[in-house]
């Protein structure tokens, strides 16, 4: 059966980079809600929602890659 989660891509499964992602993804997600309170604006406010979907999607995504290696 083939596991795409542990498929190796430059010496590390893909489950890696997907958490990778995932992580980097959580911290910029809350840096626009935390600057956007300081009143710094490096991003327009509606990105903080896209982007807070685009973290779920990934988390959902590096999550069924860590079941598929039980199913």
């Amino acid at each position: 059966m083939l596991k795409i989660a542990y498929y190796i891509v430059l010496g590390k499964p893909l489950i890696f980079y997907t958490g990778i992602l995932t992580i980097l993804l959580l911290f910029l997600t809350a840096s626009v809600s935390i600057l956007a309170k300081y009143n710094i604006k490096w991003l327009p406010g509606t990105w903080h929602k896209h982007l807070a979907t685009i973290t779920m999607i990934m988390a959902i995504i590096h999550g069924l890659m860590g079941l598929s290696n039980y199913f």
